[in-house]
């Protein structure tokens, strides 16, 4: 049939013409779907075909088609002959790339899957593109439905990680790289240790899970290695350190008992207060860790941990001795262990955390009352304003209950367990409405944190005794920590 005159090639021409027209002309959207069947079977035969500029033309525009199944289709073809060297396949393998954000999610997911299958077959040599094509993934996945998603990361964990040495240095130095891209981050990272743990758990057996924690340990490890306590002797650099802290946060919360065995190491942070991210990194992985160590922990050294822990903890927490660099974020992670440990390790911790509630209540009352803008004193009510939102949202409802009658001059009314909250709330919007212009930044996630526990807060509340405001049925009065997101997004 390759014969010049024969009348098998003549048949051949005219059936690919007709093909060709079909896929780009007709009206109807299953025609120029099937003829793209046929021209993906044509090339499968041929392959000299795809360096046709006829067929490259018809496969471009049916990338674009207005009919997802023809678009379908059209992936479907390139996806057959996606590692062709050919030029005209690589703008089409790019224009491939572009269906990741196709409208139809039949089109999205064929896009998915393909670009997991080049990434796997043609990048896993080469680690930049490898790096880059990796992170354009998990960036577009964030926002995708499981049905996207699972099947994706299965293949990009098995890239990642699936191929590592022994120690796992090279998937670690991968994890790492990739963090540090923009758009990727720790929920990135996240997911990719999600998936690999998915996947070495298929069996469901004991043996199976043992051996995905196994694999977290060894990730931790090497990452605590170059972290100051562990074992190597490259000096990091700030940067570096970040880098280093997020992904250990993310295997503490895939895996916590993957660091069971480096309490001490987590600990002997909690004293550096020079660098202020490695006790904060410190106070989020206790946080994630504790609770299944405390399972498995005879009572007396959960007791004897509690005891260490809580006096190193009041340290950042406390006006007296709280590095004054701080403006909160320590304070908040420092307010978050704490309640954990107050949860599964040592319940009279709660005791001290109602204590910093109250002792910062009164901070904020006095400063908002002199309404002062010195710099000290606008880091000063930074710092104290997430000490509040962070125990309303870390600090169990019964503890919250106790400091609820001290709370009745701010909140006269309400359920016990809502006195501490709605005083706190009040409190924080009215620094957000009308505090220090340069800490409204930081007011703004302080009475976040207070509302993720409480949302009943943002509702609007009968008060026949007041004039309603003006857009608030009658009845109501508009709720100040709702006015103060209002006008926080308003001014953002």
């Amino acid at each position: 049939w390759r014969e010049e005159d024969g009348a098998l090639l003549r048949a051949r021409k005219a059936v690919l013409e007709s093909l060709l027209l079909l896929a780009r002309g007709n009206p109807l959207a299953h025609v120029r779907r099937q003829a793209l069947v046929g021209l993906a079977a044509a090339c499968t035969a041929e392959p000299e075909l795809l360096a046709s500029r006829c067929m490259a033309e018809a496969i471009a525009w049916s990338l674009q088609d207005d009919s997802a199944l023809a678009r379908l289709a059209a992936v479907e073809l390139v996806a057959q002959h996606g590692t062709s060297p050919a030029p005209a396949l690589a703008e089409l393998r790019a224009a491939v790339r572009g269906k990741l954000q196709d409208p139809s999610p039949l089109v999205r997911r064929a896009a998915f899957r393909i670009a997991c299958d080049w990434l796997k077959a043609t990048a896993a040599g080469n680690s930049v593109k490898l790096i880059d094509e990796a992170s354009d993934l998990l960036r577009r996945l964030r926002m995708e439905s499981t049905q996207i998603r699972t099947p994706s990361l299965a293949v990009l964990q098995k890239v990642l990680l699936g191929s590592s040495d022994g120690d796992g240095v090279a998937a670690l130095e991968r994890l790492a790289v990739l963090l540090a891209q923009p758009g990727v981050g720790g929920p990135g990272i996240r997911d990719v240790l999600a998936a690999h743990c998915r996947a070495l758990e298929a069996g469901g057996a004991t043996e199976a899970i043992a051996a995905a924690t196994s694999a977290m340990e060894t990730l931790a490890a090497g990452a605590l290695r170059r972290l100051p306590g562990g074992e190597t002797s490259v000096a990091v650099t700030a940067k570096e350190m970040e880098v280093w802290l997020s992904l250990l946060e993310q295997v503490s919360i895939e895996r916590p008992s993957a660091l069971h065995g480096h309490l001490k190491q987590l600990q002997a942070w909690l004293n550096t207060t020079s660098v202020l991210t490695l006790p904060t990194a410190a106070c989020r992985v206790l946080s994630e860790v504790l609770p299944s160590w405390a399972a498995s922990a005879p009572a007396h050294t959960k007791k004897q941990m509690a005891g260490q822990l809580v006096q190193q903890l009041a340290v950042l927490v406390d006006d007296k001795s709280a590095p004054p660099s701080d403006l909160g974020l320590l304070a908040r992670s420092a307010a978050q262990c704490l309640a954990v440990i107050a949860a599964h390790l040592w319940s009279p911790a709660s005791e001290l955390l109602i204590g910093y509630f109250g002792q910062s209540v009164r901070v904020l009352t006095e400063c908002a009352a002199q309404k002062a803008q010195a710099a000290d004193v606008e880091g000063k009510v930074c710092r104290h304003a997430w000490i509040v939102g962070s125990i309303l949202e870390f600090l169990d409802k019964d503890s919250l209950t106790l400091a609820g009658e001290e709370m009745r001059q701010f909140a006269p009314k309400g359920r016990p367990e809502e006195l501490a909250a709605e005083a706190g709330a009040l409190l924080l919007s009215d620094l957000c409405l009308h505090g220090p212009v340069s800490a409204k930044p930081a007011m703004l996630p302080a009475l976040g944190f207070a509302l993720r526990n409480f949302p009943q807060l943002l509702c609007p509340r009968e008060n026949k005794g007041r004039k309603p405001d003006r857009g608030v049925e009658g009845g109501q009065l508009e709720v100040a920590p709702l006015e103060a997101l209002r006008r926080g997004l308003a001014e953002g």
